[in-house]
């Protein structure tokens, strides 16, 4: 039985999750970012963008990651509206 374009996009969302759900050393690729207004603007100028890979570097609040080389720290409700995809499918 072959998946449909919608199953698939289905099963795409679900395999989704916060990036604040990552621990230290894990990765992802990030699969979208949500939210509107300034802070997803602001997520977006930082390299916050679809299939950029991204690294948790420590966890909590603030934590740090890594994205394109560059370090940033962020406070835990900033990583609510950064979606990633992680494991194999990044």
């Amino acid at each position: 039985m072959t998946m449909t374009t919608h199953q698939r996009g289905i099963e795409d969302a679900l395999s989704l999750v916060p990036l604040g759900m990552l621990r230290a050393g894990q990765s992802g690729r990030i699969g979208a970012v949500t939210g509107v207004g300034g802070l997803a603007h602001r997520l977006h100028e930082m390299g916050m963008r679809s299939g950029a890979f991204v690294q948790m570097i420590r966890s909590g609040s603030p934590c740090i990651i890594r994205i394109d080389g560059h370090k940033l720290c962020l406070r835990a409700d900033e990583l609510t509206n950064v979606l990633v995809r992680m494991g194999a499918a990044c």
